[in-house]
């Protein structure tokens, strides 16, 4: 291996969908890239351009962004055929790669920056909507995940329970569970509530995978008096519209129902500040983990999720909620009653606000322990 001293980036992190993405994987992403480069190191992120008018280099937030143009997409993936070759070259100039998983070409990107020692974030098993697609795409994926996880340093879960459940258990088996970066949403004002009933909330991409169906017609069905269900979040741009459609037809038919859209950082404390208890409603394997539950649970509010491997951890660590089944409507209006009158537990903020912190302690170790064999 070539001294790494000589090397100009200290971690190059390759990755799809990168900043300003919204997701709970670019998220942590990003605050783990901002957070070494707070502590000293030297970060490249090499990401696919996910939008066209994107610059193709910038620096954010210090952290260098090399974005390469995407020729088409399939579902809500992007088709970029220079991506792997990109990421390799950059990784070559690297002490470290930390690739973040699925990422259909991270077993082909694995074989070309061998030389450079990886860690891999493995986020969620890859879920296809397409019935045509899913067999051979998922296999690919699933083969390419298997081919970066084999040889890495240290492969990272959110959860290990989910873990255990997924496709890939036999590849995750040793691996390390690091929370994603959760941020601090508390300090708010409730600038959102509209009357003295129980506010719901929901916070999160409108994607099928989320449950929204399933969420507005609960709350429709247990017609709890002067109930208010709010819904945040941004409309994934390659992927089902109908549930946008929905959650602003909903919203404009039931007064009860209000769709607040994206909101910026600092509207995002005044959510969570203005709702009573927060639902988390995912219906897949795509939800691994909920960073929005762990910043609900941190505001000290009560939390249904659904009974899904990872999602339900939080709850199983530390309680303040209710699981329910996934696609259960009906166990999902008779929690929110049961929510209307519960008494919220204390949370535990620390534990939850770790992981961007444990992310970087474990980036600076596997470069001063590959720095030492050199």
């Amino acid at each position: 291996m070539s001294d790494t001293r000589l090397r100009p980036f200290d971690v190059v992190i390759g990755i799809n969908y990168y900043f300003p993405h919204i997701s709970g994987l670019t998220r942590t992403a990003q605050a783990v890239a901002e957070a070494c480069v707070e502590s000293g190191l030297s970060v490249k992120v090499v990401c696919s351009r996910h939008e066209e008018s994107l610059p193709g280099s910038e620096i954010v937030n210090g952290v260098m962004v090399e974005r390469v143009d995407v020729i088409g997409h399939v579902e809500n993936g992007l088709l970029s055929p220079s991506l792997p070759y990109r990421v390799a070259k950059s990784a070559r100039q690297a002490r470290l790669l930390h690739l973040h998983l699925p990422m259909l070409e991270a077993g082909l990107i694995a074989m070309m920056a061998r030389r450079t020692p990886r860690v891999v974030s493995y986020q969620c098993d890859f879920t296809s909507t397409s019935k045509v697609l899913r067999p051979i795409v998922t296999s690919i994926v699933d083969i390419s995940s298997r081919v970066a996880i084999r040889g890495s340093e240290r492969v990272i879960v959110s959860s290990l329970d989910y873990a255990r459940a997924s496709r890939l258990a036999p590849s995750l088996s040793s691996a390390t569970e690091i929370f994603p970066a959760v941020s601090d949403r508390r300090g708010g004002r409730s600038r959102y509530r509209v009357s003295t009933g129980i506010h719901f909330g929901f916070l999160g991409r409108l994607a099928p995978e989320k449950g929204l169906p399933e969420l507005i017609g609960a709350f429709e069905s247990a017609d709890l008096a002067d109930a208010v269900l709010l819904i945040a979040g941004p409309t994934p741009r390659y992927t089902d519209s109908s549930v946008t459609r929905l959650v602003k037809s909903a919203s404009g038919t039931n007064r009860r129902i209000k769709f607040l859209g994206t909101l910026s950082e600092s509207e995002l404390k005044d959510f969570y500040a203005s709702i009573d208890c927060f639902v988390l409603p995912s219906t897949n394997g795509l939800e691994a983990f909920g960073i929005t539950q762990a910043e609900a649970l941190v505001c000290n509010l009560p939390v249904i999720a659904t009974n899904l491997p990872g999602a339900r951890t939080l709850q199983q660590r530390f309680g303040n909620g209710i699981l329910v089944t996934p696609g259960d409507v009906g166990e999902l209006a008779r929690a929110l009653k049961q929510l209307a009158g519960l008494q919220p537990k204390s949370s535990s903020p620390e534990a939850l606000l770790s992981g961007t912190s444990q992310y970087v302690e474990l980036i600076r170790h596997l470069i001063a322990d590959t720095y030492s064999r050199q």
